[in-house]
């Protein structure tokens, strides 16, 4: 039995040499670093750092590597943390709900595994704002909730482990004297200390001692103009504490500082009271205190401040003068200099200053301004990726080569080609060489920066390419997903992350007003205008109608453009220009269209009669269809707009807090097959409609029962060019999360099931019948719809369908789950056929399976997860949001590349490697194995004439 259960061991097991073979993770902490202090561990150097938008406690050793990070509530939002020499690290996390908000208090012990020592949770009625002080050295922690100045109520907690459900100490205030009006607790309001509140409005400071119960104020310092205004700023010290001073500065519409004011609150020994002035420091963007057990009257204040080249990182006297000053340089175009978060971390006598820029770069500073490590933890946020395909030789030999399409016949093109290819000849024998020397990633990891033109070329097998990564905050990533997504070029836009931010926060209230959040979509739009290899370009559009375009290969941008009016719809092209470029088609709120770049507008009235534009809102049931075959060419310096006209409008029925989501057939996909052949030798013919939409539309409806209302998910094929609907289906009791696949002729789609409190998959496929479709001019509803639903036993973070260069590997359905691992399942468990076969009298028969051999598993409502298809084996992802896949060379291989908190990079090859060799091929011996068979081919050519020849003489 034992050597059984060895054998099954080996068999299952993933090898050494395997790991990390094609694949790769990133692990990241998150974005909006709240705050970093140092651990007290007895056996490593630790620096503890808490996320507030991803709600993640992590700790970081000296060199910027994770050692050890608990993610907390999806949902939830970290809004205080601090830390206590002996006790542990506490953390305040607060969850907003439909009905009200939770409160998450939570004590970590500081040891090299980040343990949970105690833990406890409150609920708040009422959609409520709320600051957090923490005071870690007698574990009590005071939450301040209130949607006014007027009304405030506060809950005080001990953290202990003992007792962790003890009710918090309440405490409310109503009708207080003085309050200020049109405050926001949550945006205009600090804790200051203990129990003081301060809060900023136009005129004046507001100030409130919680223990007097009156407000009192004071004036601002200046008076502003409409392009400056006033911002409160929290200073903390190098443990998290807040110890009684806050800023005011001045900050510029173009987010720069002006001024940095220190306050400081006045203790109960001071007879003073109110809030104190203490001095006034220029350009310093954020503030810091170093306190000290012998000396805690006497705090060391450091401030940082943005320069033109880097950051400037200053300590100020008991004077307020600068006493030492350091400057670090760094290409401020590739990363943002203005900053975000600033704290001090000290190791005994050694101080290290850890920075949180705007584009969510993590950095350490010394006490000499020398940076001992980063982190880009924007790529914690990714909203959007892309692929970018290589060139096949370096852009160095592709200087002679032909670069418009209009010099085919010129003489010099033809000899610039035939030397481009010389060159591309010789350095892929180069290149063979060194692949027997050394494997594919050795080679690459070995090239240094001064040869990465060099290095960027593609292999044999198109495995080579460039991820185009767009972040929540606006920075640009170019990756090389061969060397474990090594970063080759960065750029940041402050321009773009304003509008992303700006555009979510709008998202964000609706959501609110509406009670219900809808799944996050991209807000911004990315496309691959030009696919020249040597040339690529990828341009970006904001809602607000600011367009980037950048090249990848080069680490460029070039060309930007600012509309200044809201896009309602942003669409590539199909057709390129005589340059290679297809334009983007741009619809205002006015549908007033606007071509991008403007010469691209020839081109499409070329071809005009081909497009159509559907518009639709996440968070509206109206859809709509626009024509622009109505587009006419214009004069030079004519005034004449181009108007998209509306020819279809569609009104989804009503759902209380509806959210949209839209499922489109990938541009880029190859079908090869266009029907399927069966078992007598019929063919069932795939229904390919380009134009067709999946639609599903999810939210409450209102019924006659006790509850009064119930979630509903609705979904409908629809028509984009006549706006016809060809199938709809209603499920009740069914909610979030919704994910949506839609490719060829068939569409996949998973939902949660209220009722039987599980997660299904609706499986739909759509064919012509047994006859051959009309032409593509003609469209007409599919005659065959099958649907089959299955169960789920786990939760879904996110699908995608697999894609190969030609489209004859068999499809595969990628999952993500939520335990973190990347499921791929064969589209066969998804075939809505299963059911027709299963109960019919031909179950396991020839009439149960197509062309091939190929049986249909008869249907079981479970779908199974095999171990052996997660393929990321151990390397979890955390908080998937989106899987992006990209095609090779070869037809068998898939790139996968899976974003959310970490990153994940890997290939998969749904229908085996049939068209390559395996690795451990042996090449010698086939070569020994041929040269003996052609040299006993040779000898018996020669022995047989020698014996014709011999009976011949006979």
């Amino acid at each position: 039995m034992s050597c059984a259960c060895e054998i099954l061991r080996i068999i299952y097991a993933l090898y050494e040499d395997q790991i990390h073979k094609w694949d790769w993770r990133q692990q990241f902490i998150g974005i909006d670093v709240d705050s970093c202090m140092r651990s007290n561990s007895e056996t490593k150097d630790l620096i503890f750092c808490t996320t507030g938008e991803t709600n993640v406690i992590s700790a970081i050793n000296r060199k910027g590597e994770i050692a050890w990070r608990n993610i907390q509530e999806e949902q939830g939002r970290l809004i205080g943390s601090s830390l206590h020499k002996t006790d542990g690290l506490i953390t305040v996390s607060l969850y907003k709900t439909k009905n009200g908000s939770k409160i998450f208090i939570r004590k970590w012990s500081q040891d090299d595994y980040g343990f949970l020592i105690a833990e406890n949770s409150h609920f708040l009625q009422g959609s409520q704002n709320c600051l957090v002080s923490i005071d870690a050295s007698k574990s009590l922690v005071n939450v301040l909730c209130g949607e006014s100045g007027s009304q405030l109520k506060k809950f005080q907690f001990l953290v202990n482990k003992d007792q962790p459900n003890a009710k918090p100490e309440e405490q409310e205030w109503t009708n207080l004297d003085g309050s200020p009006t049109d405050v926001n607790l949550e945006n205009d309001c600090i804790f200051v200390g203990v129990d003081n509140l301060v809060c900023l409005t136009s005129f004046s400071l507001h100030y409130i001692a919680l223990r007097d119960s009156r407000w009192s104020n004071q004036p601002l310092p200046e008076a502003l103009p409409g392009d400056k205004r006033y911002v409160l700023e929290r200073i903390l010290n190098q443990n998290g504490a807040d110890v009684g001073y806050f800023g005011l500065k001045i900050v510029r519409n173009t987010k720069e500082t002006e001024r940095f004011y220190l306050y400081k609150v006045a203790s109960d020994e001071d007879k003073s009271g109110g809030l104190q002035w203490l001095t006034t420091f220029p350009k310093i963007q954020k503030v810091s205190i170093l306190t000290s057990a012998n000396e805690p009257s006497h705090p060391q204040f450091y401030g940082v401040s943005s320069t033109k080249t880097g950051i400037e990182i200053s300590k100020f006297g008991l004077d307020w003068k600068v006493e030492k000053s350091v400057s670090t340089n760094f290409d401020c175009k590739s990363h943002a200099n203005s900053l975000h978060r600033f704290s001090i971390v000290q190791f005994g006598s050694e101080i290290e200053f850890i920075v949180t820029f705007d584009d969510q770069r993590l950095a350490s500073f010394d006490s000499k301004g020398n940076m001992k490590w980063s982190r880009e933890e924007g790529l914690s946020s990714i909203i959007w990726s892309q692929f970018v395909s290589l060139p096949y030789f370096s852009a160095s030999s592709a200087k002679h080569d032909f670069r418009s399409p209009n010099d085919f016949l010129s003489l010099s093109s033809f000899k610039n080609r035939i030397y481009s290819q010389f060159v591309s000849i010789q350095e892929y024998i180069i290149s063979l060489y060194e692949s027997f020397l050394t494997s594919e990633k050795k080679t690459l990891e070995a090239v240094d920066e001064e040869s990465r033109e060099k290095s960027l070329v593609s292999d044999v097998f198109g495995f080579h390419k460039l991820l185009f990564i767009v972040t929540k905050r606006g920075k640009l990533f170019v990756l090389d997903n061969v060397r474990n997504g090594k970063i080759i070029w960065t750029h940041f836009d402050a321009k773009l992350k304003d509008d992303i931010i700006e555009e979510q926060k709008r998202i964000d209230s609706i959501e609110m007003e509406r009670g219900r959040k809808c799944d996050k979509i991209p807000v911004i739009s990315v496309y691959l205008q030009r696919h020249n290899l040597f040339t690529p370009k990828v341009t970006i559009v904001s809602p607000k109608g600011y367009l980037i375009s950048y090249n990848p290969l080069e680490g460029r941008v070039e060309d930007s453009l600012d509309l200044n009016t809201r896009i309602k719809l942003s669409m590539l092209m199909h057709h390129a220009d005589d340059q290679g470029i297809k334009g983007i088609i741009l619809m205002n709120e006015a549908d007033k269209v606007t071509f991008y770049p403007e010469s691209t507008r020839e081109t499409f009235l070329s071809h005009k009669n081909n497009y159509y534009m559907l518009v639709s809102k996440q968070t509206s049931e109206q859809i709509s269809g626009y024509s622009l075959r109505h587009l006419q060419p214009t004069s030079p310096g004519s005034s004449h707009e181009d108007i998209a006209q509306r020819v279809w409008s569609l009104s989804l029925p009503t759902l209380i807090g509806s959210c949209l989501q839209v499922g489109w057939k990938e541009v880029d996909e190859h079908v090869h097959s266009q029907g399927k052949v069966l078992a007598d030798r019929a063919v069932l013919y795939k229904y390919l409609n380009p134009n067709l939409v999946a639609l599903i539309n999810r939210g409450e409806e209102s019924t006659d029962e006790e509850s009064g209302k119930i979630n509903v998910v609705q979904f409908y094929l629809l028509d984009a060019i006549t706006g016809s609907i060809y199938y709809s289906v209603v499920h009740r009791r069914a909610s979030d999360p919704v994910h949506l696949v839609h490719s060829e002729n068939f569409i996949i789609y998973s939902f949660y099931n209220e009722k039987q409190r599980r997660i299904e998959i609706s499986s739909l496929e759509l064919f012509e019948g047994k006859e051959m479709p009309p032409p593509p001019p003609v469209r007409t509803p599919p005659k065959i719809v099958e649907h089959l639903s299955f169960i789920f036993p786990t939760g879904i973070r996110a699908m995608r369908e697999t894609q190969t260069i030609r489209g004859i590997t068999n499809k595969h359905i990628l999952i993500a789950l939520t335990s973190g691992g990347i499921l791929s399942l064969p589209k066969i468990f998804f075939d809505p056929r299963r059911a027709s076969f299963a109960t019919s009298k031909y179950a396991s028969s020839a009439a149960a399976m197509e062309e091939g051999g190929v049986y249909l598993p008869p249907y079981i409502p479970e779908l199974p997860i095999p171990s052996e298809g997660i393929i990321n084996y151990n390397q979890s992802v955390a908080d998937v949001n989106h899987i992006y896949v990209g095609v090779s060379s070869l037809e068998s291989t898939c790139l996968l590349f899976i974003t959310g908190l970490d990153i994940y990079y890997t290939r998969v090859t749904p229908s085996k490697t049939f068209d390559i060799l395996k690795d451990d091929f042996d090449h010698l011996l086939i070569i020994i194995v041929l040269a003996a068979l052609l040299l006993f081919s040779i000898a018996t050519k020669y022995l047989a004439s020698r014996k014709t020849l011999n009976a011949a003489w006979k």
